[in-house]
C-alpha cells in the first residue's frame, strides 16, 4: 500500500520553542531560601495516591479514567499514541502567599531530543492537561489522598470562584513558537512546528489552582537544541507565579512528538517519539524558589508511545468496462502501524457524469454518503494492526451509459487523520464507449422500372466499447409494383416483414458490424417514382442517439408513342397510283424517363400487298398477296432507352391490277331474251331473293308506288337535261304513271375471252305502249340527294342509258350518254345549249349493248320475283345488257363507281321531250373499282405498359387514263383511257416515234418535250425512260 501524507511534519519547530533559552530579560529568580515558610514538595514519604507530582496511567487496556501515579508508566499500565497528551500535575505545600515571599519561581525541565542509530523526538512541547484525554478521564481528583483535599470534593475539583472555601484559579498559555524563543530553526522549520502548535489553540494552558502568573511573565524555556545523533537533549521551563493560598495546584501535559510532524519536511529524518527503547520520556521538578529539595521525576516507558501507519488505495472494480456496465471502485484504508489512527476521514470527489452510490457490498465504513458527487466518510478510529494491517472500505459504484464520459477516468480519494497526517490513493478506470454509424449504400441510383435495385445498409460499431442491443430499422418504401427480399449475406438476425426491414438486437464489439442487403424488383410500368423514392435507415443501440442515413432511388418509368405516317392528305407518300410502292413508316419512341423493356411493334399491313420491312428486327409473316390473308409486321425492338426511337419502314409495290375488280373467273350471262325466267340459263327469276326481293327498295330493286295520290312523278317541263329535276305527287295521270319497278345487277362475265363488266337492266310498265316509249336508267355516282329531296346529285361522268321501243315495242335502241359539267355545249352536248348537260350519245350495239322485251312474238310473261307471282302483259317487260368496258364505262386504269340509280319514263325517244313517271332511286354497287385506302392500325407495346396505337392512311388512286405501252417495230396502236391524259412510262430498246390521235383525227410531231400535245412526234433515245401526258388516242409506229 501506499501512503501518501501531506501533513507538514512540524517538531523540530516546536521543539525549538520548547527549549529556547528563556528571555533575555526575564527577572532573576531569587536565591533560595530554606526557611519555615517556604514552601516545599511534598514529602517523598507520601508514594500512594497521595503523592505530590503524578502522571495519569490510562490504562491497558484503556481505562475510563486515569489512574495518576508517581512511578513509571510501562505498557502494561498504560498505552499512548504519538500526537497524545499525558496529564500530569503537581501539588505545591505551604506556599508564601503575601508579600514577595508569595511570587515563586518553578523550574522544570523535560526530554525533548533522544539520539541513539537514529533521532527520536520524545516530548516536543507541552499543553493542557486534559487535551487528549478529557476533563472526565483526566480528572486530578481521582486521586482521593491528602494531598487532594484542599482541591477535591466529592471527587471532582471544587468550583473555582471567590469566598470561604472556594478556590482561586488562574491558568497561562504555553508560549507560542517564535524566532525569539526559537534556536536553530530555520524559518520554513518554524513555520511548520508553528502550524502543528496550533492544532492545540484550544489547549495549550498551564492550570494552576490557588495560583495566579498575572504580571510575572510568560514562561520561559531554555537548554534546547537540534542535533541529529547527537546526545540527548532536554528542555528546561520556568514559571513564576503568585501563591494565592498555601496549597497550589498545577496541571499540564505534555506532547508525544508526532511522526508526521517531524519526518520528510525538509529537515534530517527523526522519527517521533514511538518505538524507542528504555524509559526515554521524563519530566524533572529542578527547584522551587531555587531549591532543589524534594526534586521529583515522573518517567514513561518507550513501550507505552506506539504510532499508526495510514494508508490508502483507490481500486476499480474493474480496469476496463465497456459503457452500459457499471463502474465501480473500493477505497481502503489500511494501518499498519500499532496504535489506533484516530479521526480518519476520507473524502473523495468523484468523478463528474456519473451517479454515484455507496454498495452495501465491499463498505465496512459506517458513515460514508455522497452528497453532489463528494464522497465523505465521517471521522473514525482505525484499530492498530495485530498480525496483519487493519482495514477498512467503502465500494461506491455508478451505472453508465453509451453517453457516459468515455475513455480513461481517473480520480484520487484523501483521507485525513488527527495522529497519522493524511494521504491520497488513485484509481483509474478505463471507460470504453461505442459509437455506431450507419451508411446505406447506394445513395443514390436511377432506375428503370422493371430493372431490380439493392441497398446494403451497414451499422458499425466504430467505438471502443461494446454497442448492447444494435439494431436496424428501416421502413421500405410502399411503392406499387416494388417488392422486397433479404439478401443472402445478411446478418441473420435481419428480416423483412410486411415491407420493414429489422436486424438485432446484437452486440457488437469494436469495429463489428451489423449488415442487411434489401433486394428491390420492380415492374415495368406501375413502379415509377420519378421524384425519387427517399428512404431512411436507422440504427440503434442502447443508450445512445440514433443514427440515420438515406438513400434515394429514382424510378422512372417509361412512356411510349406511336407515329404512322403518311396518314392525311398532304403527307408525303400519301397517294400512290397503281404500280407505284405505297410506303408507311412507323415511329415508336420512349418519351417517359426509364427504359422501356420488351418492347415490340405489331401491326396487321394491309390485305391484298406483298410487303416488306427495313430492319433486322422485324419480319413479315404471313402469306402473299394473292390470298385474303393479311401480312403482320412484327418487331421484336428490345429494350428502349429513355428518348430513344425506333423506326421501321414497310413498303408495298401497288400492282397495276389493285385497283380493278378481282380477276376472278366468269359467270355465265343472264340471258337477254324478253322474260324472267330461266330457259337454260341464269335469268331474273334465277337470281338469289336476297339480290332482287322487293318488298321494299333496296340494293339492285325497287317498286314503284301504284297509282295514286302516294305516288310521284317529274313536274311539268322536267326534261333529261334538268339538273334538279321537279318531283311531283298525289293524282299523277294515268299517262304519267307507266312505271311499275325495276331491277339492276352486274356480272362478271367472258366478253371475247376477256373478263368484262356487264351491266343488266330490266323495266316493267303498267301497259303496253302504243307507240314510242323510252326509258331511262340513270346511274349516279353520288349518293348525296340533290335539292328536290328525291333524286341524286348529279357529277361529271354519272351515266345514262336510254332504252328507246319505236314501232310499238318492235325496235329497241341503245345508247349512253355522259353528264359533263365543262366544254362548248355545242360540242359536248347532246340537246342543250348549256352546261352542265348529258353528252353525246354513244350508241351501243351488240355485243356490246343487247336488249329484248316481251314482244308480240313471246307474248305474256311471268315475273315471279316477290311480292307476288304476275303474269306481265306484251311489251310492259324490257331488259338489256350492257358491257361497260365495251361501251367505254369502265375504262381501263380508270375507277368508276355508281352509288344510285333509278327509272324514268320519256315521253317520245325525243332527247327534250318531258320526263314523266320515275321510280325513286335505289343503292346500287355498280363499280370497276375505287380509290382504295390502306387504312390500318399499328400497336407498341412494352413490358408493363398499356399498348399505344397510331394509324396511317395511303390512299391508292388510279392515275387518269393510265397505259402501259409494248413497243415492238411496227405500228402498234394502244388505247387509252378518256380521260383528260395519259401518263406513259417505257423504257424503249431503240428509237421511235410516238404518234398521238385525238377525236378520230391523227397528227404527227416531233420533239423531245414533255407533254405530246397532238401532232407532235418524240424520239426516245435507247435505254431512256421517259414520262408523258398523251391526251386521246395513241398509236405507236
Amino acid at each position: 500500500m501506499t501512503r501518501f501524507p501531506t501533513t507538514v511534519r512540524l517538531g523540530a519547530a516546536l521543539a525549538s520553542l520548547a527549549l529556547a533559552a528563556a528571555c533575555s530579560d526575564a527577572p532573576t529568580p531569587p536565591a533560595p531560601r530554606l526557611t519555615p515558610g517556604t514552601p516545599s514538595f511534598a514529602a517523598s514519604a507520601d508514594i500512594s495516591s497521595q503523592n505530590a507530582f503524578q502522571q495519569c496511567a490510562n490504562g491497558n487496556p484503556l481505562a475510563p479514567t486515569c489512574n495518576y501515579i508517581n512511578s513509571v508508566l510501562n505498557a502494561s499500565k498504560s498505552q499512548y499514541n504519538e500526537g497524545e497528551v499525558i496529564a500530569q500535575k503537581l501539588v505545591i505545600k505551604n506556599a508564601t502567599t503575601t508579600g514577595a515571599d508569595g511570587v515563586h519561581t518553578l523550574v522544570i525541565s523535560y526530554g525533548f531530543q533522544k539520539s541513539s542509530s537514529v533521532t527520536n523526538a520524545n516530548y516536543d512541547f507541552q499543553a493542557r492537561y486534559d487535551a487528549t484525554l478529557g476533563t472526565v478521564r483526566a480528572n486530578p481528583c481521582l486521586d482521593n489522598g491528602a494531598v487532594m483535599t484542599p482541591f477535591c470534593s466529592g471527587g471532582q475539583l471544587k468550583t473555582v470562584g471567590t469566598g470561604v472555601n472556594q478556590l482561586d484559579f488562574d491558568e497561562e498559555p504555553f508560549p507560542a513558537p517564535t524566532a525569539a524563543n526559537s534556536i536553530n530553526l530555520s524559518a520554513s522549520d518554524l513555520t511548520k512546528l508553528q502550524a502543528a502548535f496550533a492544532r492545540f489553540a484550544g489547549a495549550r494552558t498551564l492550570v494552576i489552582y490557588n495560583g495566579s502568573f498575572d504580571n510575572l511573565g510568560a514562561p520561559a524555556i531554555s537548554d534546547v537544541t537540534y542535533a541529529v545523533n547527537s546526545s540527548d537533549i532536554e528542555a528546561t521551563v520556568t514559571y513564576r507565579f503568585r501563591a494565592t493560598k498555601s496549597d497550589v495546584l498545577l496541571l499540564w501535559g505534555m506532547h508525544f512528538a508526532s511522526e508526521i510532524d517531524w519526518k520528510n519536511n525538509g529537515l534530517p529524518v527523526i522519527n517521533g517519539a514511538a518505538g524507542q527503547s528504555g524509559s526515554p520520556f521524563h519530566v524533572k521538578l529542578i527547584t522551587l524558589d531555587g531549591s532543589s529539595n524534594g526534586a521529583k521525576a515522573l518517567n514513561v516507558s518507550g513501550d507505552v508511545v506506539r504510532t499508526a501507519n495510514v494508508g490508502i488505495t483507490k481500486t476499480a472494480d474493474a480496469d476496463t468496462v465497456n459503457a452500459g456496465n457499471p463502474i465501480g471502485f473500493t477505497i481502503t484504508v489500511t494501518n499498519g502501524g500499532n496504535a489506533d489512527a484516530l479521526n480518519v476521514a476520507i473524502v473523495d470527489t468523484l468523478p463528474t457524469g456519473f451517479t454515484w452510490s455507496v454498495a452495501a457490498t465491499g463498505t465496512t465504513i459506517t458513515g460514508c454518503t455522497i452528497s453532489g458527487g463528494v464522497l465523505t466518510c465521517t471521522p473514525f478510529t482505525l484499530a492498530a494492526a495485530t498480525s496483519t494491517p487493519t482495514t477498512a472500505s467503502v465500494h461506491v459504484t455508478a451505472p453508465t451509459t453509451a453517453t457516459t464520459p468515455c475513455g480513461l477516468i481517473t480520480n484520487t480519494a484523501r483521507f485525513t487523520t488527527s495522529n497519522d497526517g493524511s494521504g491520497s490513493g488513485t484509481g483509474q478506470v478505463r471507460i470504453n464507449c461505442p459509437n455506431i454509424t450507419i451508411d446505406k449504400s447506394p445513395a443514390s441510383q436511377t432506375k428503370s422500372a422493371g430493372e431490380s435495385f439493392s441497398w446494403t445498409v451497414v451499422l458499425t460499431n466504430t467505438g471502443a466499447g461494446t454497442a448492447f442491443g444494435a439494431r436496424i430499422l428501416d421502413t421500405l418504401p410502399q411503392v406499387t409494383g416494388v417488392s422486397y427480399t433479404l439478401g443472402a449475406a445478411s446478418d441473420a438476425t435481419c428480416g423483412i416483414a410486411s415491407s420493414v426491414l429489422t436486424c438485432g438486437p446484437k452486440d457488437l464489439a469494436q469495429n463489428d458490424t451489423l449488415r442487411a442487403i434489401v433486394n428491390a424488383t420492380t415492374t415495368a410500368g406501375t413502379s415509377c417514382a420519378a421524384n425519387g423514392i427517399r428512404n431512411i435507415a436507422t440504427g440503434r443501440a442502447t443508450g445512445l442517439s440514433d443514427v440515420k442515413d438515406t438513400a434515394t432511388v429514382t424510378l422512372n418509368c417509361p412512356a411510349l408513342s406511336i407515329l404512322k405516317t403518311p396518314k392525311v392528305a398532304g403527307d408525303t407518300g400519301y397517294t400512290v397510283q397503281p404500280g407505284d410502292s405505297a410506303r408507311f413508316t412507323i415511329k415508336v419512341k420512349n418519351t417517359g424517363g426509364g427504359s422501356a423493356f420488351s418492347t415490340t411493334l405489331t401491326d396487321t399491313l394491309p390485305a391484298g400487298l406483298s410487303w416488306s420491312d427495313n430492319q433486322a428486327a422485324c419480319t413479315t409473316t404471313g402469306v402473299t398477296a394473292t390470298t385474303p390473308t393479311r401480312q403482320i409486321l412484327q418487331c421484336n425492338i428490345g429494350t428502349l432507352a429513355a428518348s430513344d426511337s425506333f423506326v421501321v419502314k414497310v413498303a408495298a409495290l401497288v400492282p397495276t391490277n389493285f385497283l380493278l375488280p378481282p380477276t376472278s373467273s366468269a359467270v355465265p350471262a343472264l340471258e337477254i331474251d324478253g322474260n324472267l325466267t330461266s330457259n337454260g340459263g341464269p335469268d331474273w327469276a334465277t337470281l338469289p331473293d336476297t339480290l332482287l326481293k322487293c318488298t321494299t327498295p333496296k340494293l339492285n330493286c325497287n317498286i314503284d308506288t301504284p297509282t295514286g295520290p302516294a305516288d310521284s312523278s317529274f313536274g311539268q317541263g322536267t326534261k333529261e337535261d334538268t339538273p334538279v329535276p321537279s318531283v311531283v305527287s298525289g293524282s299523277i295521270p294515268n299517262n304519267k304513271a307507266d312505271l311499275q319497278r325495276f331491277y339492276l345487277t352486274t356480272r362478271r362475265v367472258l366478253v371475247g375471252g376477256v373478263v368484262h363488266d356487264v351491266l343488266y337492266l330490266a323495266w316493267e310498265r303498267v301497259q303496253q305502249p302504243s307507240g314510242t316509249t323510252n326509258m331511262d336508267f340513270e346511274l349516279n355516282q353520288l349518293t348525296t340527294l340533290s335539292a328536290n329531296g328525291v333524286t341524286p346529285t348529279r357529277k361529271a361522268g354519272d351515266v345514262l342509258v336510254k332504252y328507246d321501243l319505236s314501232k310499238g315495242g318492235g325496235t329497241l335502241a341503245l345508247g349512253v350518254h355522259r353528264w359533263v359539267e365543262t366544254g362548248n355545249p355545242a360540242t359536248v352536248c347532246q340537246a342543250s345549249n348549256t352546261v352542265p348537260c348529258w353528252g353525246k350519245v354513244d350508241s351501243l350495239v351488240a355485243p356490246t349493248g343487247t336488249g329484248a322485251s316481251n314482244t308480240p312474238a313471246i307474248g305474256q310473261v311471268q315475273d315471279p320475283i316477290a311480292p307476288g307471282s304476275r303474269m306481265l302483259d306484251t311489251l310492259t317487260f324490257g331488259e338489256a345488257a350492257i358491257d361497260l368496258q365495251g361501251a367505254g364505262i369502265f375504262q381501263a386504269g380508270t375507277c368508276l363507281v355508281f352509288g344510285r340509280a333509278y327509272l324514268k319514263s320519256r315521253s317520245s325517244d325525243a332527247f327534250t321531250s318531258e320526263i314523266k313517271d320515275f321510280i325513286a332511286p335505289i343503292p346500287i354497287n355498280v363499280e370497276n373499282c375505287q380509290d382504295k385506302l390502306l387504312d390500318n392500325r399499328a400497336w407498341a407495346t412494352a413490358s408493363g405498359l398499356t399498348a399505344v396505337s397510331d394509324s396511317g392512311q395511303i390512299r391508292v388512286v388510279a392515275p387518269s387514263g393510265s397505259a402501259s405501252l409494248d413497243v415492238a417495230p411496227g405500228i402498234t396502236r394502244v388505247a387509252t383511257s378518256r380521260g383528260p391524259s395519259t401518263t406513259m412510262e417505257k423504257a424503249v430498246a431503240s428509237s421511235h416515234a410516238l404518234e398521238q390521235s385525238v377525236v378520230r383525227t391523227t397528227r404527227r410531231v416531233s420533239g423531245d418535250r414533255r407533254r405530246v400535245a397532238p401532232g407532235v412526234t418524240l424520239n426516245v433515245a435507247t435505254g431512256v425512260t421517259r414520262r408523258h401526258r398523251l391526251d386521246g388516242r395513241l398509236t405507236i409506229t
